[in-house]
């Protein structure tokens, strides 16, 4: 099940408080590393997931450039994924709900629309079960898995230094190589790639 109420958590569609502060193709590789976990059935947004949404970018963008000249594609790095992982459900609760025509998309919205944006949250933040709270539900989001926040953490501080106010798809690559533990560099030196060998051909891309 996914987390509601957690700050750190990515909304149906894939907003987050991160999208603030994205610069348009680093966004949208955000929102295609949602659409990747959700497509693959995973409950959270991790670090091998906004690898994967780097992935989705043109050959000209400079993560996606980089990610390439290594032999990386979308479907090698989702495959690796998939053998480590395993991929979407026969048929998840979501999809279940949509075959009898039930929207939890636009039940959301209407939810939203009628009593605020908040009102789902504050509802899954009251309740109780065995006294602790119950912070899970279908209407909730994706899970914002620790090492990918941090990533993401990493990669703000990046555009920082170069003194940009939005991260580029080059921070968030930075963020995630800098992650030594996560799935996204596991793969990479699956793949025979150097981490170490990638920063150093980002730096200077994205210092520009």
């Amino acid at each position: 099940m996914t987390r509601c109420g957690d700050p750190d958590s990515a909304r149906p569609g894939g907003a987050s408080k991160f999208g603030d502060w994205l610069d348009p193709e680093a966004d949208t590789a955000w929102h295609a590393a949602n659409r990747e976990a959700l497509d693959l059935g995973h409950t959270w947004v991790g670090t091998e997931h906004l690898l994967l949404g780097l992935l989705h970018g043109p050959a000209d963008d400079p993560a996606t450039g980089i990610l390439g000249a290594h032999g990386l594609t979308l479907d090698l790095v989702r495959d690796a994924l998939v053998r480590d992982l395993g991929g979407p459900p026969p048929l998840d609760s979501r999809a279940m709900l949509a075959t009898l025509g039930v929207d939890l998309d636009a039940i959301r919205a209407s939810v939203e629309a009628t009593f605020g944006p908040d009102a789902i949250d504050a509802l899954y933040a009251r309740r109780r079960r065995d006294g602790h709270r119950l912070a899970f539900g279908p209407l909730c989001g994706l899970a914002l898995a620790p090492r990918a926040k941090q990533a993401l953490k990493l990669a703000r501080r990046a555009a920082k230094s170069s003194h940009r106010s939005l991260v580029s798809t080059s921070d968030l690559l930075t963020g995630l190589l800098a992650i030594e533990d996560g799935m996204a560099v596991q793969i990479l030196r699956a793949f025979d790639v150097d981490p170490a060998g990638l920063r150093d051909q980002l730096q200077p891309r994205a210092a520009g």
